[in-house]
């Protein structure tokens, strides 16, 4: 890793952004270090994140551009200087932990792992292998037919339900006649979508194309808005309201709610696994947010958050 190079990095990134050049007419060599990727519309902003994935991956390197101005983050010749520089440091430190790791002597030989048998070493089940697909077969379309009818089922109890939506079952609802859900999304299993009140216009809005993996819940008061393709991991929690606890007479359960402020989750946004979100929380568009994390502040646009509470730990653009 200490041996990556400015140019190396280049090179990586013209022949990765390459058919995006041919279509803007240019050639890579066309291409100076104060070319913009992303002003001059060869890369958008998820194409500069999978970008950096990419190179991550190439590179054996974890990459933050946080503390980096944004208008560098998306010029040629200062973004492959930032990831050389970084690359450089880490492959320094790697360097350092590889010679500690080898005067550690190898585990005994007992505590090895034993491999799985190996299939050709396993005496012949061809017809048991073809009856197990044709059940597991069966059962995918026993799944699917059964939660395409719930939701044709229960479609027209929605203010509004879109065409190719599917919510699995079982799930609970309540006053869904308050409830929005857009075209091609995807309610898990064990998922709890709910209003509060029952009269009044829509407060759970779901986008097109959005997935919510199971056991999700979306609990509101005022207002919860989920944009086009956002993505829940199993087990996110969002609500916009908490519960009074203030009085020690009487259990929280008999205090009611407070603190009710609308949450807003942006388009293309992602949710990791056991993600909770507070009231009056804005997730901007294409964010992260990684598992576990506890929001109860804004997220920008196009960046990760993590922790608890959670915090910006990169920005994309």
């Amino acid at each position: 890793m200490s041996a990556v190079t400015a140019q190396a990095v280049r090179d990586e990134v013209l022949a990765r952004l390459a058919s995006g050049l041919r279509a803007k007419g240019l050639d890579a060599g066309d291409v100076g270090d104060d070319f913009d990727l992303l002003a001059e519309g060869v890369v958008d902003s998820f194409g500069l994140l999978e970008l950096i994935g990419a190179l991550e991956a190439s590179l054996g390197v974890e990459l933050d551009f946080e503390d980096v101005d944004a208008d560098e983050l998306t010029v040629l010749g200062s973004f492959t200087r930032h990831v050389e520089l970084q690359a450089r440091e880490q492959g320094d430190a790697a360097a350092g932990t590889r010679q500690e790791a080898a005067a550690v002597a190898a585990p005994p030989e007992s505590a090895a792992l034993t491999p799985p048998t190996a299939t050709s070493a396993r005496p012949s089940r061809a017809a048991g292998a073809w009856f197990g697909r044709g059940v597991l077969s069966l059962h995918r379309l026993l799944v699917r037919a059964r939660d395409k009818a719930f939701s044709v089922g229960i479609s027209g109890g929605f203010h509004a339900f879109g065409s190719h939506t599917v919510i699995q079952m079982p799930a609970r609802l309540k006053n869904p006649q308050r409830i929005a859900i857009g075209s091609g999304a995807f309610v898990g299993a064990g998922s709890w979508l709910q209003v509060l009140d029952a009269e009044g216009g829509v407060a759970l809005e779901i986008g097109d194309g959005a997935s919510i993996a199971e056991g999700c819940v979306l609990s509101t008061a005022q207002s919860i808005r989920l944009g086009t393709k956002v993505s829940f991991a199993r087990h996110v929690y969002v609500a916009d309201h908490s519960h009074g606890y203030d009085d020690p007479t009487r259990p929280s359960v008999e205090q009611g709610i407070t603190d009710v402020r609308a949450v807003e989750i942006g388009d293309g946004a992602w949710l990791g696994e056991n993600v909770m979100v507070l009231p009056g929380v804005r997730i901007g568009k294409g964010a992260v947010v990684a598992a576990n994390s506890v929001v109860s502040k804004d997220v920008p646009d196009f960046s990760v958050a993590a922790g608890a509470p959670a915090r910006v730990v990169r920005r994309f653009a």
